[in-house]
C-alpha cells in the first residue's frame, strides 16, 4: 500500500515519533510513538516497551461492492473471526490506542455496504507475543457507536485476557443502547420491519466468554430496553407483520413478567470464532416452547404466529396436546395444520 508520513522525530534514546501517518485505504494516523526494547532486538526478535497510537482512523471490510442485489437466502448473516499466526515474530509489553475511529464495512450482508461506526476507542494491549510462547495477555477496549437514528450512542465494553498459544480465554463483552432496527440487514430474511411496523427498537447485550484449548463458550444475553411501533392511520388495516410483531411482543413479556429478553450460548473455536444471528432466532423459538410448557402463553396468542415458526417451537413439547385440547375450534383447526399439514395429500391435485 501507499504510504505517506509527514515527519519522524527521534527521541533518546532511540525512541520515535511518528506524525501524520496514512496508508492508503487502510488507516490515518496523526500520532505514533515506539519505544523499542534494545535487547529485544539483540535477541534476534523486534520488541517494543510501548506502542502508543492516538487519534486513528482505521478501515475495515468484507466482501467486495457489488451492483447487484443479493436474494435474501444469499445473505451471509454468519460473522466469522480467524485468528492466524502473524509472519512477524515480535514482542509488544505495552500497547495504547487513544481517540481510535473503526469504520466497517460488510458487503456480504448489503451489496451496497453495511457500515459500522466504533468511536473514541480506548485499547490496552499487555504483554502480548507474536511467536509460539505460553504468555497471557492482558486486554481492555472501550468505546461509544454512534447511530445515524434517535437512539442516543451505543457503548461497548471488552475486557479480560487470551493466551494465543495454548488457545486459552476469559472475558466479558457489554454493547449498550444497540440500535436493533440499524442491524435490520442481519435478519431480514426473518423480520419485515416495514411491515411490522417497527420505528425503534433499543437492546443491550453482554457475554461471558469463556476458552480452553481453543474450545470457546460464550453464554450470551439479549435484552430488549426499548420498542416504538410507527403510529397506524385508524383507516389503514393491521398488515398481518405488524399483528405477528405485537403479539409475539406480549408473548414475551408475559414469560419474563415484563422483560423481553433471550439467552443463547454460542459454542465455537477460539481461531476460528464463528457468530451467527441464526442463534437468536434459535434462541427466540426455544423461549416460545418454554412458555408453551411452563403454561404461561395463552393458547389463543399463538394463533397470529406464522405456521413454520409455530412448528419448531412446540416440537418436543409435551405440554402442547393438553394446552391445545383446551382451546378453542380455532385454536384447534390451527395447530392441525401446523402438525399434519406436512403430510396431508392436496387432493384437488389427484
Amino acid at each position: 500500500r501507499e504510504v505517506e508520513l509527514k515527519r519522524v522525530n527521534l527521541k533518546f534514546p532511540f525512541n520515535l515519533e511518528i506524525l501524520d501517518l496514512e496508508i492508503k485505504d487502510l488507516a490515518n494516523i496523526k500520532y505514533l510513538y515506539l519505544s523499542p526494547s534494545l535487547l529485544g532486538f539483540l535477541s534476534g526478535r523486534p520488541a517494543f516497551n510501548e506502542i502508543r497510537l492516538e487519534r486513528a482512523e482505521i478501515n475495515f471490510s468484507r466482501g467486495s461492492p457489488s451492483i447487484e442485489e443479493k436474494k435474501e437466502s444469499n445473505v451471509e448473516t454468519e460473522i466469522t473471526f480467524n485468528l492466524k499466526r502473524p509472519p512477524l515474530e515480535a514482542i509488544f509489553k505495552r500497547i495504547e490506542f487513544k481517540n481510535l475511529d473503526i469504520n466497517f464495512v460488510d458487503y456480504n450482508v448489503d451489496p451496497k455496504g453495511f457500515k459500522l461506526i466504533l468511536k473514541d476507542l480506548f485499547l490496552s494491549i499487555e504483554n502480548l507475543v507474536l511467536f509460539p510462547v505460553s504468555i497471557i495477555t492482558n486486554f481492555s477496549l472501550k468505546g461509544k457507536i454512534p447511530w445515524a437514528t434517535d437512539i442516543s450512542g451505543g457503548e461497548i465494553e471488552f475486557v479480560g485476557w487470551v493466551n494465543f498459544y495454548k488457545k486459552d480465554i476469559q472475558a466479558h463483552l457489554e454493547i449498550n443502547n444497540i440500535d436493533g432496527v440499524y442491524f435490520w440487514p442481519y435478519y431480514r430474511r426473518w423480520i419485515d420491519i416495514e411491515k411490522a411496523r417497527i420505528q425503534k427498537a433499543c437492546l443491550n447485550f453482554k457475554s461471558d466468554i469463556m476458552g480452553l484449548n481453543n474450545d470457546l463458550i460464550a453464554n450470551c444475553k439479549l435484552e430488549l430496553s426499548e420498542i416504538v411501533f410507527k403510529p397506524k392511520p385508524q383507516e389503514e388495516p393491521e398488515d398481518k407483520a405488524y399483528q405477528i410483531a405485537k403479539n409475539i411482543l406480549e408473548i414475551l413479556r408475559t414469560i419474563d413478567e415484563d422483560k423481553v429478553s433471550l439467552n443463547f450460548t454460542i459454542h465455537t473455536q477460539m481461531d476460528k470464532f464463528k457468530f451467527n444471528f441464526e442463534n437468536i432466532r434459535i434462541a427466540f423459538e426455544n423461549k416460545i416452547s418454554e412458555g408453551i410448557k411452563s403454561k404461561k402463553i395463552d393458547s389463543q396468542s399463538l394463533l397470529v404466529l406464522p405456521t413454520d415458526f409455530l412448528k419448531s417451537a412446540i416440537k418436543g413439547t409435551t405440554e402442547v396436546t393438553k394446552i391445545f385440547i383446551e382451546s378453542t375450534l380455532e385454536v384447534g383447526k390451527t395447530i392441525k395444520d401446523v402438525l399434519i399439514g406436512p403430510f396431508k395429500k392436496d387432493k384437488e391435485q389427484q
